[in-house]
């Protein structure tokens, strides 16, 4: 008999049987298809069905599904009426076996090469096709990418996007005001304002 747990929960359903008269140490194959590519993973066993005992479960052997990388990563670039840098990310997501989606960032300095060193910055829904970063880190470079996980695998990573936001450069100071002078004998002047 030849059982399935379907994202591998420990949760076996029959799925199939092997015909009678199967030699002890012989190679066994059965086809499970179509896949079940909806899923995460499958977890199988098989027992061997006597005429009136059946035998121990076999090992659980794993099967993991590849998941699609999502892809068009797109990025935009916002600044605030409260003059914050913001990144607007989407992107399309075509996993169907996928819980999450990671979102991990790098920033490159001004001038030169980014080193490639990204962090993981948040996870979301697999559900959501777009994130807004309020932490972007105004006038430098912010690079962005993007993958689908589950809790067995990860796919590949999404395309980089480059995203830099132009500060407003910072207002002036303050003009001085109530400036006043002051003789001091032969000392000079004293000179004073706020």
């Amino acid at each position: 008999m030849v059982q399935r747990d379907a994202d591998c929960h420990g949760v076996f359903a029959s799925i199939g049987f092997v015909g009678t008269n199967q030699r002890t140490g012989a190679t066994v194959a059965f086809s499970d298809s179509p896949a079940q590519t909806t899923h995460a993973a499958d977890c199988y066993r098989v027992y061997a069905v006597g005429q009136t005992t059946n035998s121990a479960n076999s090992n659980v052997a794993q099967v993991i599904y590849p998941i699609a990388a999502p892809t068009t990563l797109i990025g935009t670039g916002i600044l605030t009426a409260a003059k914050q840098a913001n990144a607007k990310l989407t992107w399309k997501n075509t996993a169907v076996n996928a819980n999450n989606v990671e979102i991990w960032r790098g920033v490159g300095p001004k001038k030169g090469s980014f080193n490639g060193q990204f962090s993981l910055l948040n996870t979301v829904s697999s559900t959501l096709q777009s994130y807004l970063d309020p932490t972007t880190v105004g006038d430098f470079p912010n690079f962005y990418k993007v993958r689908a996980v589950n809790g067995f695998s990860q796919s590949a990573f999404s395309n980089v996007v480059t995203v830099t936001v132009d500060l407003p450069p910072p207002p002036p100071p303050a003009t001085p005001v109530n400036l006043l002078v002051y003789p001091q004998n032969n000392l000079g002047m004293k000179i004073q304002w706020i």
